[in-house]
């Protein structure tokens, strides 16, 4: 009987790369076909029909509400500090300072 080995079924292709290292134009390549998916994405959407065009529009419109989410999450946090910065709350403005004491009707 054959005795099972340590290594996972899926290590082999990691274990490949701690061996012998990745291509020397890997990282450009994963640019270049980063930059390419934007215009294979468009191309889907385009031809896409019927309930895989629904399915897509949902996924699509679930990504754009996230993105906006942590826009707004960034403009709230930016402008909270500026108004934290401003000052104390109960500050009277200057041209109220002197009219304190004064009494007319």
């Amino acid at each position: 009987p054959r005795v099972p080995t340590a290594m996972a079924q899926g290590e082999h292709i990691e274990l490949h790369r701690k061996r012998h290292g990745r291509r020397l134009d890997h990282d450009e390549r994963a640019r270049k076909k980063e930059a390419r998916s934007v215009h294979q994405r468009a191309k889907f959407a385009q031809k896409v029909k019927g309930l895989r065009a629904k399915l897509h529009n949902k996924k699509r419109y679930a990504e754009k509400a996230t993105m906006q989410k942590t826009i707004k999450q960034h403009n709230e946090r930016d402008t909270k500090q500026r108004e934290a910065d401003s000052g104390p709350k109960d500050a009277v403005p200057a041209y109220l300072l002197d009219r304190e004491g004064m009494s007319h009707a």
